[in-house]
């Protein structure tokens, strides 16, 4: 099952990306990793819009 998500963000929003994005230096290369910043912007936003019955249940091992 997939789904689509569309969000809108702001400039403010994404100031605040590039800020924190700032602090996580890809090592290799220098380059800011925004791609980090934004996967755990975008699962902290999932994981608190979704209904609890629609959440992921924690894997068992």
């Amino acid at each position: 099952m997939s789904q689509v998500v569309s969000l809108r963000i702001s400039d403010d929003e994404i100031a605040a990306i590039d800020a924190q994005a700032a602090v996580l230096r890809d090592p290799g290369r220098g380059r800011t990793n925004r791609s980090v910043v934004l996967k755990a912007a975008l699962d902290a936003y999932l994981a608190s819009a979704r209904p609890p019955a629609l959440r992921p249940e924690p894997r068992r091992t």
